[in-house]
């Protein structure tokens, strides 16, 4: 009887510790890179001037191959200036369109600290004006699925990130940030691996300007290539 069952029994292990290794294979390529990356927007400024001392923070972002987002995951925006409670927060909205994202939306919250925590702005302003200081905004965008259910970007070589949307928020109390002003927040995603491991990324930066990038800065300003200023100044603060 013995002889008759360990055939049965050893391609039944190896096909199940196959098909684990290609699942931990899958997940250890994918944790390597990042389940998303955020970007000033290709086409337009990432700092939008709407009216003096409002302005919208743009924010392209991207779920990348071998992630998925599920219920409940999120993008966090960190550290942003200027943007009370009071200002306007807006998410793409996918309830027109096809495919899997169809249906989908975000609900948002807000995170502020007291305006005092902000320091010294960090750029020098015209001799004999005050820094000002304005308060600092946490904003997190949390990802209901449609009707298609997760979203996913398959983990194959070719495969091509998924553009999630622009994600706006409005500001107030800012000074004139002119032609070529730049910031960089730093931002947190709580996503999935394609295998459906929970996958937390963190300590990325994004930097955007009030002027429309050059062609080809858009992945520097992924990578979070830019002078991290704002972040140690506010580690700094902390």
């Amino acid at each position: 009887m013995n002889g008759t069952h360990r055939p049965l029994i050893r391609p039944s292990a190896a096909v199940l510790a196959a098909a684990l290794a290609t699942m931990l294979a899958s997940d250890a390529r994918a944790a390597g890179l990042k389940a998303v990356i955020i970007t000033q927007p290709p086409n337009r400024p990432g700092i939008t001037p709407v009216g003096d001392p409002v302005y919208i923070y743009n924010f392209a972002a991207y779920l990348q191959p071998g992630y998925s987002l599920h219920l409940g995951d999120s993008i966090i925006l960190k550290g942003l200036l200027g943007a009370p409670l009071v200002t306007g927060t807006y998410a793409p909205d996918y309830a027109g369109e096809v495919g899997q994202l169809a249906g989908a939306g975000w609900v948002i919250s807000h995170r502020m600290s007291d305006p005092a925590d902000s320091g010294p702005w960090p750029t020098p302003w015209v001799p004999g004006d005050p820094p000002p200081t304005v308060p600092i905004t946490d904003v997190t965008f949390k990802f209901v699925p449609g009707d298609a259910g997760p979203a996913s970007v398959p983990d194959d070589p070719g495969a091509t990130p998924l553009f999630l949307g622009i994600f706006q928020v409005y500001t107030a109390l800012l000074p004139d940030l002119g032609p070529n002003f730049s910031m960089t927040f730093g931002y947190e995603i709580h996503a999935h691996t394609i295998g459906g491991a929970r996958y937390d990324q963190t300590g990325d930066t994004v930097t955007i300007s009030t002027a429309v990038p050059e062609p080809g800065a858009i992945l520097m300003l992924g990578l979070g290539a830019a002078p991290l200023a704002w972040s140690a100044r506010r580690r700094r603060a902390a």
